[in-house]
């Protein structure tokens, strides 16, 4: 319960932030193309999806949840406890990086350091969800746009 209720707070903060950020332009970082994560380990790089944001003149869109949107998409085959790393090229780096595992459509909180996770120990599939988000470095109230992007593994022995 605790998870979703710290999910609930962060999407609503993040929203009302984004909301606000999307009325407002910045010169320091103004673009039409949403940023994009690479998400890899070693030198294998995973699949990311766009999922919902809110950025710029693209205004705001919504998507279905990631275990959904995914149960159709070829999933990375992982070892367990393997370490990935999340980069975002040729762009600042955002101000807010979130990640989570959606099991059962219920998101759990995930650890980060460095930009970089683990995968689960136990086999299985596994629906990630990662929610980036840039702030004005201007005004700290004001986000410039923000996005969720989706992808999955899965953890064999």
């Amino acid at each position: 319960m605790r998870n979703k209720t710290n999910f609930l707070i962060v999407l609503l903060l993040s929203l009302m932030a984004i909301l606000l950020g999307c009325s407002q332009q910045d010169e320091e970082f103004i673009s039409d193309t949403i940023p994009q994560p690479i998400i890899y380990y070693d030198e294998v790089e995973l699949l990311v999806y766009q999922s919902s944001y809110c950025w710029g003149t693209l205004g705001c869109a919504d998507y279905i949840g990631a275990e959904e949107m995914l149960k159709e998409e070829p999933k990375t085959i992982v070892s367990p406890n393997t370490e990935f790393r999340i980069e975002f090229k040729n762009v600042r780096q955002p101000d807010d990086l979130v990640l989570w595992i959606i099991q059962d459509q219920k998101p759990i909180d995930i650890e980060m350091e460095n930009y970089s996770f683990m995968a689960p120990e136990e086999e299985g599939i596994y629906f990630y969800d990662l929610y980036a988000n840039w702030i004005s470095s201007k005004n700290d109230k004001v986000s410039l746009g923000g996005s969720s992007y989706v992808f999955a593994i899965e953890v064999k022995l």
